[in-house]
């Protein structure tokens, strides 16, 4: 039973302050199938709970979270929610047509590939400076003297050891990117070290789970009455998409079932994600966003 949450389309310039209009289940009977005039539907799966979005980029933050907390194995989340085409190479798509705000039209044939995205995992060094930038109850710590940090890691996990004071080692869930040398964490007990302390962000992975949305509008265009266009949810299926993932920056790649876990060997392990998604059907769809738990 999905949520299928409805986004103002037109509402404001800035995408991740879009308000959410409303929210329906996809689990009905007949399907719901709400009328996308003027909004868009951003899907959340059967199972990931979100509570209380404020708006698209928080919504987003959290459908992402959710991942995180279902798979509870897993300490690492990299996602693209397809609300822009920044992550898409259309030199390597075809048969693509990228509409506004999340509309990505694959036609029969069609490929939609992204450009390769760096993953957290593998990374790590030895010049970590923690300082605490907001002290108090949940303080807020950032940890700088990183290197080549990709600006997707908010909800990894890192991993600090080595600090003159016990209470910076851990692991702990990233609050936000600064930039590629430093992220922000929450760690109600440190306490500032300029000790060069080391971190990590874990190997590269060796399993993982990796979603994306499927969907496609119904039309209705009578003679007598207005334009109608409704979101129609589909079944990432093997008959509707299939799926090739290289996790080495396309020096491999792997057939991937949406919504399993995936088995990586050594071979094909690495830290540069990109995703291969092809229309398998006779008739065009659209792809949501893709997520990748690790």
């Amino acid at each position: 039973m999905s949520q299928l949450y409805l986004i103002d389309r037109f509402g404001s310039v800035n995408p991740p302050t879009a308000r959410i209009l409303d929210v329906q289940e996809s689990a009905t009977n007949p399907p719901t199938t709400p009328n996308v005039a003027g909004r868009f539907v951003v899907k959340v799966a059967d199972g990931i709970s979100i509570v209380q979005p404020q708006n698209l980029g928080d919504l987003i933050t959290k459908k992402a979270l959710g991942y995180l907390i279902f798979y509870a194995g897993y300490t690492r989340v990299t996602f693209d929610d397809l609300i822009d085409t920044s992550n898409v190479d259309f030199t390597n798509s075809v048969g693509l047509v990228a509409g506004m705000r999340g509309e990505l039209i694959l036609q029969p044939g069609g490929v939609l590939q992204s450009l390769p995205t760096p993953l957290a995992a593998g990374l790590s060094g030895t010049g970590a400076n923690i300082v605490v930038t907001s002290p108090g109850p949940g303080q807020t710590v950032t940890v700088s003297g990183l290197l080549a940090v990709p600006p997707d890691v908010a909800l990894s996990t890192i991993t600090i050891s080595g600090s003159s004071i016990a209470a910076n080692n851990g692991s702990f869930q990233i609050l936000s990117w600064l930039s590629s040398t430093s992220v922000t964490i929450n760690n109600p007990s440190a306490q500032t070290d300029t000790g060069n302390d080391t971190w990590s962000f874990g190997p590269v992975p060796n399993s993982l789970f990796l979603t994306w949305d499927t969907y496609d509008f119904l039309d209705s265009d009578p003679s007598s009455g207005s334009f109608v266009r409704m979101y129609n949810e589909l079944p990432s299926v093997p008959s509707n998409v299939t799926c090739q993932a290289s996790f080495n920056g396309g020096s491999t790649y792997l057939t991937v079932t949406d919504s399993e876990i995936l088995s990586i060997a050594s071979a094909d392990q690495g830290s540069l994600f990109i995703i291969q998604l092809t229309n398998a059907s006779t008739a065009p769809l659209s792809i949501g966003s893709w997520t990748i738990v690790y």
